[in-house]
């Protein structure tokens, strides 16, 4: 299909449409402007000379020519990618850009361990990318991943470091303007929405708290770490950022929720890579160094306040008699 490397460069905007179905967003994918993804795509329905997208209100759907331009697409896709990839895997150089993707509260929590890792490995160029999302290894978005799954990719390899845990928090603060209060229900909760909808921690509330009082949504766990430190309200918060923090508290001492599985992951045509073994290496060390940390098993700095009276199975309210729900067990 494809003569040239400019007709390559086409297909990738051609893809880019595909995938995220408006101009808009193959733009910021491809970090170019609106208009020359549509200047790419007009070339190279001139050359196909067949119309691929349907210009939809709600988006941009692909034609059946763009159906069958689209299988061909992903196959030369997949071939380049994996031939990178390939070549990658045989560099045996410390050096060069290494590309990592991980949350916000990973990059936060490891910011010490990274500076240490940049010093002891001057000549490779970390590239940070945060998101929540598991990132596509195999169209190389990045070289390493860490994130947390309970079914990582058949496609990438890599290691199991840590369990994640969840508690609720309170900043001392809060606590000391609602000393009495012991009914969790008739607290101002924080929840969560967007990205962090489908998390752990979401869906206890949904079951668990579903009649608290939310006072907001938000959708970065930084930001909620930032919220119940300033004493807006009460969350759930992952033990590495709350139990490190003396300005914070568990609500519910003996209240411990496990979630999923954090992973460092990698393609597997890059995990020979020198510098992709080498990283691998020093998050297995720096999660270790941290792990009864992620896993809500370090205590808490002291002096700390009295908790709460109420337990965490006791967020609803009842106005006879409150009824104790089963203690969740992750």
């Amino acid at each position: 299909m494809t003569d040239s490397l400019t007709d390559w460069d086409d297909l990738r905007f051609f893809l880019a449409v595909a995938r995220t179905g408006s101009l808009s967003a193959a733009a910021r994918s491809l970090a170019v402007n609106h208009a020359t993804v549509s200047r790419r795509l007009r070339a190279l329905e001139q050359r196909v000379g067949a119309r691929l997208f349907e210009r939809l209100p709600g988006g941009w759907t692909l034609t059946a020519a763009g159906s069958d331009m689209r299988a061909s697409a992903l196959r030369i896709e997949d071939e380049i990618q994996g031939t990178l990839r390939r070549v990658s895997g045989r560099d045996e150089k410390l050096a060069g850009p290494l590309r990592v993707a991980m949350s916000d509260v990973a990059a936060f929590t490891l910011l010490p361990h990274l500076r240490r890792f940049s010093e002891s490995r001057p000549e490779i160029q970390l590239d940070l990318v945060l998101s929540n999302r598991l990132s596509d290894l195999a169209r190389r978005e990045a070289d390493v991943a860490l994130r947390a799954t309970d079914a990582p990719p058949e496609a990438l390899v890599g290691r199991r470091l840590a369990t994640l845990a969840t508690s609720i928090y309170a900043s001392v603060e809060y606590l000391v303007r609602h000393p009495e209060v012991s009914d969790l229900g008739s607290h101002a909760w924080l929840a969560f929405e967007g990205a962090l909808a489908g998390i752990p921690a979401a869906r206890w509330m949904e079951t668990h708290a579903a009649s608290a009082r939310v006072v907001a949504r938000l959708d970065s766990l930084l930001l909620t770490y930032d919220a119940v430190r300033a004493g807006l309200g009460i969350a759930l918060l992952p033990t590495v950022l709350g139990d490190a923090d003396p300005s914070l508290r568990r609500v519910d001492p003996g209240f411990l929720l496990h979630g999923s599985a954090l992973w460092a992951l990698t393609h597997a045509d890059l995990r020979t890579t020198a510098r992709v073994r080498s990283f691998l290496d020093f998050l297995r060390d720096a999660i270790a160094d941290m792990r009864d940390l992620i896993e809500g098993q370090r205590p808490q700095p002291e002096p700390a306040p009295a908790p709460l009276r109420g337990r965490a199975e006791d967020v609803r309210p009842a106005p006879v008699a409150r009824r104790r729900a089963a203690r969740p067990r992750g």
